[in-house]
């Protein structure tokens, strides 16, 4: 373990002694004291004047929250100290950079477009960078790799602390690091530091997460009857967390033949269709995080008339935003009927007696069919009584 210490040389000589607590059950002590550089005995450091320039630069980065939200504005206040100089009374070319998220947005023509802003005030965009011009100067942003860097200050006296234009953040939806938003300032002058330990420093603001479930139905929006209709039902994490115990199901028409339910690999997901109730129930999800979604194909013939399906997710976890937590589609259904005549009856027949033919019409569907009206072509001639047609109803006519 190495431990680096900084401090401002005293006036008079001084000697590093490191010193190590003995741990339990150590047997050699002899090494458990050290002086500079490996000597043998206690060595002092020479302390001469300062014959150059040097300073002391310091930063500071400090944000208006701690816990915050996605979408939420957040406000860094920075500032650049210079705590004292030797053989000057001050330092010169003072610049200030701040690591922020790359990938931040700033429009002059669209402020409340704008993801980052430098005093209020929304920026230019050419090329990977942005430019904010500012009583304070022009600060700008690098797109690509997220340093913002200020206006260089020409000089600044000892004792003196500069605070620069606040610095306004809208989180992104989907904040790396586990939801921790860090944003670091470092600061260099032309004059040589005496600390540089405290020539950076860095504030995280903790990002909530939570969960967005949303579902969405794609299929035709008219069909025939009889005819395979094919659906795509998607079930998505939208939000920032992960969400546990993932539910999916489709309302489907109930009494259908022949449903396949499909995952987006192709494989058949058996069972998944209760024919009494209509419900397709997906596999539950364990563990489903941000930004991953689950895509099911069902297919079947279409009935004879219109219907509608509807999909809904739900999981274990809280979801703020519930309008996207289900969705319809509606198929309208062109009905196809499939209407057959029968005529059944002897093939031989004794001239005088009574013979009997029966004709039967089936609609093998799948929708209903009207007007129907079976004939029978009989012998041209035929007379008298002895004709006698029997209705369905059981009524006869002669």
């Amino acid at each position: 373990i190495t431990n680096s210490i900084s401090f401002a040389a005293p006036a008079s000589s001084f000697a590093p002694t490191a010193l190590l607590a003995v741990a339990t059950g150590e047997t050699n002590t002899t090494n458990n004291t050290a002086y500079l550089n490996a000597s043998p005995n206690s060595t002092n450091v020479t302390v001469t004047g300062a014959t150059a320039n040097t300073a002391n630069e310091a930063t500071t980065i400090m944000a208006d929250a701690t816990v915050v939200s996605a979408g939420a504005v957040v406000t860094y206040t920075v500032t650049a100290t210079n705590k004292g100089a030797l053989n000057s009374t001050s330092v010169t070319n003072v610049v200030e950079q701040v690591q922020l998220l790359p990938g931040l947005s700033s429009s002059l023509t669209n402020p409340s477009s704008s993801t980052l802003t430098v005093g209020g005030v929304s920026g230019t965009q050419t090329g990977n960078n942005i430019s904010f011009t500012t009583p304070a100067g022009t600060t700008t942003y690098d797109v690509l790799t997220g340093v913002l860097t200020y206006p260089t200050l020409a000089t600044q006296a000892s004792g003196n602390t500069f605070t620069y234009e606040k610095l306004a953040v809208t989180v992104p939806a989907n904040t790396g690091n586990d939801g921790q938003l860090l944003a670091s300032a470092s600061v260099s002058t032309s004059v040589s530091d005496l600390m540089p330990s405290d020539n950076a420093a860095s504030v995280v603001v903790k990002v909530k997460t939570s969960a967005d479930l949303a579902t969405t139905l794609t299929g035709p929006s008219a069909t025939t009857a009889g005819q395979t209709a094919s659906y795509s039902a998607t079930f998505t994490n939208k939000g920032t967390g992960s969400a546990t115990s993932v539910v999916g199901t489709v309302q489907l028409p109930a009494g259908l033949s022949n449903v396949v339910v499909q995952d987006a690999s192709g494989n058949v997901i058996t069972n998944a269709y209760n024919a009494t109730t209509g419900l397709v129930t997906l596999p539950v999800v364990a563990n489903d995080p941000a930004g991953t979604s689950q895509v099911y194909g069902i297919a079947f013939a279409a009935p004879g008339q219109t219907y509608s399906l509807s999909s809904a997710i739900s999981s274990g976890t809280t979801d703020n935003v519930t309008a996207n937590n289900s969705a319809v589609l509606r198929t309208t259904v062109s009905p196809t009927a499939d209407v057959a005549v029968y005529v059944s009856g002897p093939a031989t027949a004794v001239v005088g007696n009574a013979v009997t033919y029966a004709v039967t019409a089936v609609n093998s569907g799948p929708s209903t069919a009207g007007n129907v009206q079976p004939t029978l072509q009989l012998p041209a001639g035929l007379m008298g009584s002895g004709t006698v047609v029997t209705n369905p109803d059981g009524s006869s006519n002669n």
